[in-house]
């Protein structure tokens, strides 16, 4: 692990926002990347809450859904590298990808390296891709993932049936969930706080963490179930 990834704590919102500020220093861009982020959770989200986690890290986040990888950003991949610090973000899919995408990977255009390799996610039925976009300014990955979203929901929907069929009840990485990054994303985005896998936390441990302008406030239950905001200091 690297100094700078000892400079937070990876179990608060404030690790949370350190790691998105330092990955995309422009604030439209970490918007962007984010609302992806949300939008693909939010699909999993209403039909099996407990199936995905996003998991944080030194150089982004991943988001997995059943078994497998989803969804990730990442600003330190060489898969090459991309010259100039894009940043990185890998789309999986399932099914055809559209023709204005395949059409796109190949224009040259210079605000968006875009490319596209087979997924190995056994579990996962052909024919699979992971779409890998790297853009140097905003505007550039959000129109792209809109046009995979398609084929991406195709994947979400692959991803949350075991091999039986049956919609998953979990993941095996919750364990690494990062509910303070959801908090943080919404916040960005200007999402309403609603979240399954907070209000669990909340009833095993009487507190729920929010960001409201900025700032990181925590809402903790009384016995008498009256909740009662605290601001968290910077």
């Amino acid at each position: 692990m690297s100094e700078a990834e000892d400079d937070f704590d990876w179990g608060s919102a404030d690790g949370a926002e350190a790691v998105m500020s330092r990955v995309c220093a422009d604030e439209a861009m970490r918007r962007e990347i984010l609302q992806c982020l949300l939008d693909s959770i939010a699909f999993v989200d209403q039909t099996a809450p407990d199936a995905w986690a996003v998991t944080l890290q030194g150089n982004g986040f991943r988001l997995n859904v059943g078994q497998v990888e989803a969804l990730t950003c990442d600003a330190g991949w060489p898969f090459p590298p991309y010259e100039g610090g894009a940043i990185a973000m890998r789309v999986l899919t399932h099914g055809a990808l559209p023709d204005d995408v395949l059409a796109w990977s190949g224009d040259g255009n210079p605000s968006l390296q875009l490319g596209i390799a087979p997924a190995s996610y056994k579990s996962i039925p052909a024919p699979k891709h992971i779409v890998k976009l790297a853009a140097k300014q905003p505007g550039s990955i959000r129109p792209c993932y809109e046009k995979l979203m398609r084929a991406h929901e195709s994947y979400l929907s692959s991803a949350l049936q075991t091999p039986t069929g049956k919609i998953r009840s979990g993941t095996p990485f919750k364990r690494t969930h990062s509910e303070d990054l959801v908090a943080y994303a919404k916040a960005v985005c200007g999402t309403p706080f609603v979240s399954h896998i907070a209000e669990v936390a909340a009833e095993q441990d009487g507190s729920v963490a929010e960001y409201f302008e900025g700032r990181r406030l925590l809402f903790r239950q009384r016995a008498t179930s009256e909740i009662r905001r605290q601001d968290v200091p910077a």
